[in-house]
């Protein structure tokens, strides 16, 4: 990432966007940094709950978890809501009283608390083996090979419980999550400020059907009145950076500058020698669809640093043991939080200089204010 410009733009031409990969289990990475990098805003003296410095929030599979999480009203879900008060917004308003002028702090609104980013946290550990379940041992074993590894019921549970009957206009700052339309070949995007009638559940389900985990979700489209079969997004964009790039310039055509905060989930970069492999279908199976992810998820951070007008900070560091995203022991959840960890220290100047950004970044232009309630 390039250094800041606040002296060469204005800060409303400057919008900001959090992106986060796709990952399983693996989504304990980004949460536990987004936690502490919200513990960081407030030892700033920035009391605003995180979702509310951004103005768009995008993720793919376990990322749609976290971002529709962070950013929805809790009261239409079972989401526990961040302590503390809903942060007040006010204006300077000029006025004349006798013979001179004063000005006068006027409320507008209230930024609302979302989740908090520990209750996230504490939902991957707690809920995991429940998602990440199935009775049947012979499934499980060859699941993947003659069917799906899970039936897919721990996890529509779980986001039943969760997301309750809330829907994609119940966010409180523009936020997507990424599927993809095996039928089109395309990816399906679930925008919060276009396709307000989805239900939460239905997005999350759509983005987190991995194949060969889970079956492919079925979505009602209310209003279209058409039945959508959709299937995990890493598929088209593991690290949906630039899909959110694309939906931010249509939110905000006139921006000039993107400050992009992208968090991994720790995958590491996929390697093989290609001389060394027997050839054919048998030699390269495996290879080459590990290859597939590897590299497009590479290729979307080349492409990022590359925009202009886009300031690009990527959180990652390649984990050194391979966590599978159906994991859920105790033991790879304590690696995962030891490799955030990592993560942050390896990139501590770079977020540091990203927080202080935020810090001192105005109201967000879309961000959805509740009327204050006078006492």
């Amino acid at each position: 990432m390039g250094k800041w410009r606040e002296k060469e733009e204005k800060e409303e031409d400057i919008k900001y966007i959090l992106s986060l990969d796709g990952g399983g289990m693996r989504g304990i990475i980004p949460i536990y940094i987004i936690d502490k990098l919200s513990e960081k805003l407030r030892e700033l003296g920035d009391e605003r709950p995180f979702y509310s410095h951004f103005d768009l929030i995008a993720g793919t599979s376990t990322g749609s978890l976290i971002a529709l999480s962070l950013a929805i009203d809790t009261k239409k879900t079972s989401l526990k809501k961040e302590r503390g008060k809903d942060y007040r917004v006010y204006k300077t308003k000029t006025i004349k009283k006798l013979f001179k002028t004063i000005e006068v702090k006027e409320p507008i609104g209230e930024i609302e608390r979302s989740a908090d980013p520990k209750s996230i946290l504490s939902l991957y550990k707690n809920e995991g083996p429940n998602i990440f379940r199935s009775n049947d041992v012979l499934k499980r074993i060859i699941g993947p090979i003659i069917g799906d590894k899970y039936d897919g019921i721990g996890l529509d549970d779980f986001l039943k419980r969760t997301y309750k009957e809330a829907r994609m206009e119940d966010m409180l700052t523009p936020t997507m999550a990424v599927a993809f339309d095996p039928y089109t070949s395309k990816p399906f995007i679930f925008r919060s400020w276009e396709d307000s009638y989805f239900l939460v559940r239905d997005a999350a389900r759509a983005s987190s059907s991995a194949p060969t985990y889970f079956p492919p979700a079925r979505v009602m489209d209310l209003k279209r009145k058409e039945l959508l079969i959709l299937v995990d997004g890493g598929i088209a964009a593991n690290n949906p950076v630039l899909l959110a790039y694309r939906e931010a310039r249509r939110l905000y055509p006139k921006t000039k500058v993107f400050r992009i905060l992208s968090l991994s989930t720790g995958s590491p970069f996929y390697s093989f020698d290609p001389m060394g492999s027997v050839g054919g279908a048998a030699g390269w199976a495996s290879s080459i669809w590990q290859s597939y992810g590897s590299g497009s998820m590479r290729v979307a951070d080349m492409t990022a640093e590359a925009i202009d007008g886009v300031e690009y900070l990527r959180i990652w560091d390649p984990m050194k043991e391979k966590i599978k995203l159906d994991d859920t022991s105790e033991d790879a959840m304590n690696r995962l939080e030891k490799s955030a960890e990592t993560m942050l220290k390896k990139h501590e100047i770079g977020l540091s200089s990203f927080l202080r950004a935020l810090k001192e970044s105005p109201l967000r232009e879309k961000l959805r204010l509740r009327e204050v309630q006078e006492s």
